[in-house]
């Protein structure tokens, strides 16, 4: 009789199979014999397939802190965003004539919100060319290190924004983007109710809201940042979360390979 079983990760295979059934075991498939090809994935060149779906970056700060680099890559990671949805609103005003200021009848000119909203609005929500890189995910090893981040995100991180951002009228146009986005986190991690666990997950499978004010500015309602723990590594499959950051490396390849596919 075979005796045929499945999984993710195994380790020290043929010990463990000879002292609980005395047998010998086979593992398939065989762990491959060069590292561009190992069964499960192979290695492909950028002129092969230049629409990569996947990019891994790695980042080693050079005589500055760990703290301090970590607080530079989410600060800039947050810019992105706004960057990217600047180029976005950019190309579509230019090839449509749409006009980013408009004359008011008293003489006075105002930016032009009312197309931004036209622009990446639809239905009081993003589209998903803007929402399916709004949310960033971080990661980290420990509660110390989301207790440590969840602090600086109000006070050093909010104010490495602001240095770090430039301002022209696109800018202007896109500050809806960074307003008060230290009150939009949340976590993913033991020390959050189970039920609010459940509601938090329910919530960010949906688009961000975004509404206009009686000023005709902008406000956006959702998750900005979401701070969680090896808690994701199983069982988390949202399509909307497609940047992350992983503050160090997890402590098992298993659990880098889970965390990081999400």
């Amino acid at each position: 009789m075979k005796i045929v079983a499945s999984t993710a990760t195994t380790r020290n295979t043929d010990l463990l199979i000879d002292r609980l059934y005395n047998r010998k075991a086979s593992v398939f498939p065989a762990q491959g014999t060069s590292y561009a090809n190992n069964f499960f994935s192979k290695v492909e060149r950028q002129e092969e397939n230049v629409d990569k779906k996947r990019h891994h970056i790695g980042f080693m700060p050079v005589g500055i802190s760990g703290a301090e680099s970590e607080k530079m890559i989410i600060a800039n990671l947050l810019i992105a965003r706004k960057e990217y949805i600047k180029a976005y609103l950019k190309e579509h005003f230019e090839e449509n004539g749409i006009k980013t200021t408009i004359y008011k009848e008293d003489g006075t000119i105002s930016l032009n919100h009312a197309a931004v909203y036209d622009c990446i609005v639809k239905d009081n929500e993003l589209i998903s060319e803007v929402d399916d890189y709004w949310t960033l995910l971080c990661y980290y090893n420990s509660m110390k290190d989301v207790s440590r981040t969840a602090s600086r995100i109000s006070n050093d991180i909010e104010n490495k924004v602001h240095s770090l951002s430039c301002y022209d009228v696109y800018s202007m146009l896109t500050d809806f983007v960074l307003d008060k986005f230290y009150n939009r986190k949340s976590e993913f991690t033991s020390r959050v109710d189970s039920h609010e666990i459940k509601q938090l997950l329910t919530d960010s499978e949906k688009r961000i809201k975004c509404e206009k004010r009686e000023d005709g500015t902008l406000c956006v309602d959702g998750k900005d940042i979401i701070l969680a723990t090896n808690m994701i590594s199983v069982g988390l499959d949202i399509s909307r979360f497609n940047i992350m950051y992983m503050a160090g490396q997890p402590r098992a390849v298993a659990e880098y390979i889970q965390s990081s596919s999400r």
